[in-house]
């Protein structure tokens, strides 16, 4: 994997599986869970802040702008399999360098990347 890869800081929301949270620690990768009790304020101010990406399975956060959080990466998998999330993430870290103010949709075979809104 690319040495870029490492300077990457994930946040993950508490809807996130801990498979995908060990899995990004085992590769060496800067990576938290939200508190449960944090408000998605709360969790857009620690992203930016932080230059963190947020991972969730909320799509509230998709709706966010660019001043308002960091990045976020939208899972749309299966939450019954920690292999094909883990798998697809995998494949995203090794082909997605830039985050930052980008929404990336998740799926298990694939991902797009989108822009986030000004405010």
């Amino acid at each position: 994997m690319s040495s870029s890869i490492f300077t990457k800081k994930f946040l993950l929301d508490e809807n996130v599986r801990q498979d995908l949270y060990h899995f990004l620690r085992s590769q060496h990768i800067d990576t938290r869970f939200v508190s449960k009790s944090a408000s998605d304020r709360t969790i857009q101010e620690v992203s930016l802040r932080e230059k963190r990406i947020l991972v969730t399975n909320d799509n509230d956060f998709t709706l966010c702008a660019k001043e308002e959080i960091f990045s976020v990466v939208w899972l749309r998998i299966p939450q019954h399999s920690a292999l094909v999330c883990i798998k697809a993430f995998q494949k995203l870290l090794e082909e997605r360098m830039d985050f930052a103010g980008k929404i990336i949709v998740l799926k298990p075979h694939t991902w797009e990347a989108f822009y986030l809104s000004g405010k």
